[in-house]
Protein backbone atom coordinates (compact mmCIF):
# COMPACT_ATOMS: atom_id res chain seq x y z
CA UNK A 1 0.00 0.00 0.00
CA UNK A 2 1.57 3.53 -1.41
CA UNK A 3 1.44 5.98 1.94
CA UNK A 4 1.64 9.32 2.02
CA UNK A 5 5.39 9.89 2.16
CA UNK A 6 5.49 7.66 -0.97
CA UNK A 7 3.20 9.79 -2.68
CA UNK A 8 5.22 13.06 -1.84
CA UNK A 9 8.61 11.32 -2.74
CA UNK A 10 6.81 10.39 -6.16
CA UNK A 11 5.92 14.08 -7.06
CA UNK A 12 9.24 15.57 -5.03
CA UNK A 13 11.04 12.89 -7.53
CA UNK A 14 8.84 14.01 -11.09
CA UNK A 15 10.09 17.81 -10.13
CA UNK A 16 13.50 16.72 -9.64
CA UNK A 17 13.53 15.26 -13.79
CA UNK A 18 12.09 18.23 -14.74
CA UNK A 19 14.07 21.62 -16.57
CA UNK A 20 14.56 24.74 -14.53
CA UNK A 21 11.57 26.90 -14.10
CA UNK A 22 9.37 25.05 -16.84
CA UNK A 23 6.47 23.48 -14.41
CA UNK A 24 3.48 25.22 -13.38
CA UNK A 25 2.22 24.54 -10.49
CA UNK A 26 -1.31 24.45 -10.08
CA UNK A 27 -3.45 24.64 -6.81
CA UNK A 28 -7.09 25.78 -6.33
CA UNK A 29 -7.44 25.49 -2.90
CA UNK A 30 -8.86 22.93 -0.02
CA UNK A 31 -11.29 22.40 -2.95
CA UNK A 32 -12.31 21.96 -6.70
CA UNK A 33 -15.21 24.82 -6.30
CA UNK A 34 -15.71 24.36 -10.43
CA UNK A 35 -18.46 22.59 -12.07
CA UNK A 36 -17.02 19.25 -13.38
CA UNK A 37 -16.97 20.37 -17.09
CA UNK A 38 -14.86 23.54 -16.57
CA UNK A 39 -12.22 20.89 -14.28
CA UNK A 40 -11.89 18.79 -17.93
CA UNK A 41 -11.87 21.99 -19.90
CA UNK A 42 -8.79 23.08 -17.27
CA UNK A 43 -7.76 19.29 -17.76
CA UNK A 44 -7.34 19.23 -21.20
CA UNK A 45 -6.27 22.95 -21.82
CA UNK A 46 -2.97 22.17 -19.50
CA UNK A 47 -2.22 18.80 -21.23
CA UNK A 48 -2.60 20.65 -25.01
CA UNK A 49 -0.43 23.89 -23.45
CA UNK A 50 2.80 21.38 -23.98
CA UNK A 51 3.54 22.68 -20.61
CA UNK A 52 4.76 20.61 -17.95
CA UNK A 53 2.78 21.28 -15.50
CA UNK A 54 1.43 19.71 -11.41
CA UNK A 55 -1.86 19.93 -10.16
CA UNK A 56 -3.38 19.40 -7.00
CA UNK A 57 -6.38 17.64 -8.19
CA UNK A 58 -7.55 16.51 -5.14
CA UNK A 59 -10.22 14.03 -5.39
CA UNK A 60 -10.10 13.96 -8.75
CA UNK A 61 -6.37 13.67 -9.54
CA UNK A 62 -6.50 9.80 -10.16
CA UNK A 63 -9.29 10.61 -13.14
CA UNK A 64 -7.85 13.45 -14.64
CA UNK A 65 -4.08 11.69 -14.53
CA UNK A 66 -5.25 8.94 -16.57
CA UNK A 67 -7.34 11.40 -19.06
CA UNK A 68 -4.81 14.19 -19.42
CA UNK A 69 -1.43 13.51 -17.52
CA UNK A 70 0.78 12.36 -20.38
CA UNK A 71 4.50 12.66 -19.64
CA UNK A 72 4.36 16.18 -19.15
CA UNK A 73 1.42 16.28 -16.42
CA UNK A 74 0.98 15.06 -12.91
CA UNK A 75 -2.16 15.45 -11.02
CA UNK A 76 -1.77 14.34 -7.13
CA UNK A 77 -4.02 14.49 -4.26
CA UNK A 78 -2.27 16.60 -2.14
CA UNK A 79 1.50 18.12 -2.15
CA UNK A 80 3.28 19.92 0.41
CA UNK A 81 2.89 23.18 -1.56
CA UNK A 82 5.94 25.50 0.56
CA UNK A 83 8.54 22.39 -1.02
CA UNK A 84 6.77 22.69 -4.22
CA UNK A 85 7.27 26.49 -4.52
CA UNK A 86 10.73 26.18 -3.70
CA UNK A 87 11.68 23.86 -6.06
CA UNK A 88 14.09 24.88 -8.48
CA UNK A 89 12.19 23.42 -11.36
CA UNK A 90 8.72 25.65 -10.55
CA UNK A 91 8.49 28.31 -12.66
CA UNK A 92 4.84 29.60 -12.27
CA UNK A 93 1.72 29.20 -9.88
CA UNK A 94 -2.27 29.55 -10.94
CA UNK A 95 -3.61 30.11 -7.69
CA UNK A 96 -6.68 30.68 -6.47
CA UNK A 97 -5.82 33.80 -4.35
CA UNK A 98 -6.02 32.45 -0.73
CA UNK A 99 -3.90 34.73 1.72
CA UNK A 100 -1.56 31.56 2.62
CA UNK A 101 -1.07 30.69 -0.97
CA UNK A 102 -0.21 34.30 -1.75
CA UNK A 103 2.08 34.93 1.06
CA UNK A 104 4.05 31.38 0.74
CA UNK A 105 4.71 32.42 -2.83
CA UNK A 106 5.38 35.80 -1.87
CA UNK A 107 7.67 35.76 0.76
CA UNK A 108 9.22 32.14 0.49
CA UNK A 109 9.32 30.96 -3.30
CA UNK A 110 9.11 34.84 -5.37
CA UNK A 111 7.05 32.57 -8.48
CA UNK A 112 4.92 34.21 -11.18
CA UNK A 113 1.50 33.96 -10.50
CA UNK A 114 -1.51 33.32 -12.49
CA UNK A 115 -5.10 34.26 -10.49
CA UNK A 116 -8.29 32.56 -10.78
CA UNK A 117 -10.35 34.44 -7.58
CA UNK A 118 -12.91 32.41 -6.12
CA UNK A 119 -14.28 34.30 -3.37
CA UNK A 120 -14.54 38.00 -3.00
CA UNK A 121 -11.29 38.36 -0.26
CA UNK A 122 -9.21 36.47 -3.12
CA UNK A 123 -10.65 39.28 -5.41
CA UNK A 124 -9.02 41.81 -3.62
CA UNK A 125 -5.99 39.73 -3.73
CA UNK A 126 -5.80 39.12 -7.24
CA UNK A 127 -6.13 42.97 -7.84
CA UNK A 128 -3.11 43.77 -5.54
CA UNK A 129 -1.04 40.59 -7.21
CA UNK A 130 -1.61 42.13 -10.82
CA UNK A 131 -1.57 45.44 -10.54
CA UNK A 132 -0.40 47.01 -7.73
CA UNK A 133 2.69 44.13 -7.52
CA UNK A 134 3.29 43.51 -10.67
CA UNK A 135 4.48 39.61 -10.03
CA UNK A 136 1.52 37.97 -12.43
CA UNK A 137 -1.44 38.18 -14.59
CA UNK A 138 -5.13 37.42 -14.01
CA UNK A 139 -6.41 34.47 -15.79
CA UNK A 140 -9.69 35.20 -17.04
CA UNK A 141 -12.59 37.88 -16.79
CA UNK A 142 -15.26 35.96 -18.10
CA UNK A 143 -17.22 33.31 -16.36
CA UNK A 144 -16.12 30.18 -18.77
CA UNK A 145 -13.02 29.51 -19.69
CA UNK A 146 -12.63 26.51 -22.74
CA UNK A 147 -9.71 24.23 -23.63
CA UNK A 148 -8.16 26.26 -26.03
CA UNK A 149 -8.31 29.67 -23.99
CA UNK A 150 -6.43 28.22 -21.01
CA UNK A 151 -3.92 26.36 -23.51
CA UNK A 152 -3.10 29.45 -24.82
CA UNK A 153 -2.74 31.42 -21.32
CA UNK A 154 -0.49 28.65 -20.08
CA UNK A 155 1.73 28.68 -22.74
CA UNK A 156 2.16 32.35 -23.17
CA UNK A 157 2.68 32.29 -19.62
CA UNK A 158 5.14 30.26 -19.30
CA UNK A 159 7.40 31.19 -22.25
CA UNK A 160 10.38 32.96 -20.78
CA UNK A 161 10.71 34.95 -23.92
CA UNK A 162 7.40 36.31 -24.02
CA UNK A 163 7.89 39.88 -23.67
CA UNK A 164 4.86 40.51 -21.27
CA UNK A 165 6.29 38.10 -19.56
CA UNK A 166 9.91 39.37 -19.09
CA UNK A 167 7.51 42.31 -17.78
CA UNK A 168 6.27 40.76 -14.52
CA UNK A 169 8.26 41.56 -11.51
CA UNK A 170 10.39 38.81 -10.25
CA UNK A 171 10.88 37.68 -7.46
CA UNK A 172 14.24 35.48 -5.91
CA UNK A 173 15.10 34.59 -2.54
CA UNK A 174 17.55 32.86 -1.15
CA UNK A 175 18.36 30.44 1.21
CA UNK A 176 17.58 30.07 4.53
CA UNK A 177 20.92 30.52 6.63
CA UNK A 178 19.59 31.19 9.93
CA UNK A 179 20.23 28.79 12.80
CA UNK A 180 17.01 27.34 13.95
CA UNK A 181 17.65 27.86 17.87
CA UNK A 182 18.21 31.89 16.36
CA UNK A 183 14.35 31.77 15.22
CA UNK A 184 13.14 32.06 18.47
CA UNK A 185 11.07 34.87 19.56
CA UNK A 186 13.19 34.32 23.06
CA UNK A 187 17.26 35.26 21.34
CA UNK A 188 16.09 38.05 19.33
CA UNK A 189 20.06 39.32 19.51
CA UNK A 190 21.34 36.05 18.08
CA UNK A 191 18.45 35.70 15.18
CA UNK A 192 20.03 39.75 14.43
CA UNK A 193 23.26 38.65 14.64
CA UNK A 194 22.76 35.73 12.43
CA UNK A 195 21.14 38.37 9.93
CA UNK A 196 24.36 40.60 9.80
CA UNK A 197 26.43 37.66 9.26
CA UNK A 198 25.01 34.66 7.57
CA UNK A 199 23.21 36.29 4.82
CA UNK A 200 25.83 38.39 2.75
CA UNK A 201 27.55 35.28 0.91
CA UNK A 202 24.21 33.72 -0.62
CA UNK A 203 22.78 36.87 -0.97
CA UNK A 204 26.54 37.33 -3.56
CA UNK A 205 25.35 34.47 -5.45
CA UNK A 206 21.96 35.42 -5.70
CA UNK A 207 23.52 37.83 -7.56
CA UNK A 208 25.65 36.16 -9.28
CA UNK A 209 22.82 34.11 -11.46
CA UNK A 210 20.50 37.08 -11.92
CA UNK A 211 19.67 37.56 -15.83
CA UNK A 212 19.69 40.45 -17.07
CA UNK A 213 22.28 41.24 -13.58
CA UNK A 214 21.05 43.93 -11.21
CA UNK A 215 21.38 47.52 -11.93
CA UNK A 216 20.50 48.82 -8.00
CA UNK A 217 20.02 47.44 -4.68
CA UNK A 218 17.09 48.81 -2.48
CA UNK A 219 17.54 47.36 1.31
CA UNK A 220 16.62 47.89 4.85
CA UNK A 221 18.89 50.68 6.54
CA UNK A 222 20.12 47.97 9.50
CA UNK A 223 21.10 45.52 6.32
CA UNK A 224 24.39 47.60 5.90
CA UNK A 225 26.25 44.64 4.20
CA UNK A 226 23.59 44.81 1.42
CA UNK A 227 24.87 48.35 1.07
CA UNK A 228 28.36 46.76 0.87
CA UNK A 229 27.69 44.43 -1.68
CA UNK A 230 26.42 47.63 -3.77
CA UNK A 231 29.49 49.09 -3.71
CA UNK A 232 31.39 46.30 -4.58
CA UNK A 233 29.73 45.76 -7.87
CA UNK A 234 29.63 49.46 -8.58
CA UNK A 235 25.82 49.47 -8.52
CA UNK A 236 23.43 52.28 -6.92
CA UNK A 237 22.71 51.44 -3.36
CA UNK A 238 18.94 53.02 -1.56
CA UNK A 239 18.75 52.17 1.72
CA UNK A 240 15.11 53.03 4.08
CA UNK A 241 13.82 52.96 7.22
CA UNK A 242 11.10 50.39 6.93
CA UNK A 243 9.22 51.92 9.35
CA UNK A 244 8.84 55.46 8.06
CA UNK A 245 8.21 53.38 4.61
CA UNK A 246 5.27 51.30 6.19
CA UNK A 247 3.91 54.49 7.81
CA UNK A 248 3.89 56.28 4.76
CA UNK A 249 1.96 53.47 2.41
CA UNK A 250 -0.80 53.71 5.23
CA UNK A 251 -1.01 57.23 5.11
CA UNK A 252 -1.61 57.75 1.69
CA UNK A 253 -4.24 54.68 1.41
CA UNK A 254 -6.48 56.15 4.07
CA UNK A 255 -9.33 58.37 3.42
CA UNK A 256 -7.91 61.99 4.04
CA UNK A 257 -9.52 62.07 7.10
CA UNK A 258 -8.03 59.38 8.73
CA UNK A 259 -5.01 59.91 6.87
CA UNK A 260 -5.13 63.54 9.07
CA UNK A 261 -5.67 61.66 12.44
CA UNK A 262 -2.50 59.02 11.97
CA UNK A 263 -0.25 62.08 10.86
CA UNK A 264 -1.29 64.13 14.48
CA UNK A 265 -0.75 60.75 16.55
CA UNK A 266 2.40 60.00 15.08
CA UNK A 267 3.75 63.82 15.41
CA UNK A 268 2.52 64.00 18.79
CA UNK A 269 4.08 60.70 19.42
CA UNK A 270 7.38 61.72 18.17
CA UNK A 271 7.40 65.16 20.06
CA UNK A 272 6.38 63.39 23.60
CA UNK A 273 9.76 60.74 22.69
CA UNK A 274 12.32 63.63 21.64
CA UNK A 275 10.82 65.69 25.28
CA UNK A 276 10.99 62.44 27.83
CA UNK A 277 14.75 62.16 26.16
Amino acid sequence: METESDEQLDYLRWLDLQPARSVLYVSMGSYLSFPATQVEEIAAGLSQSGVRFLWVARGEATRLQKAWGGDRGLMVPWCEQLKVLHHPSVGGFWTHCGWNSVQECVLYAGVPMLTWPLGIDQLHSSKVIVEDWRIGWKVKEEAWMGRERVAGIVKKFMDCENAEVKEIVQFRTIANVIPPERLKAGDFPGFYEAVMTEMESPFEQLLDQLQPPATATIGDIEVRWAMGVGNRRNIPVAAFWTMSASFFSIYVRLPLQFSCAIFVIFCFSFFTIIIFL
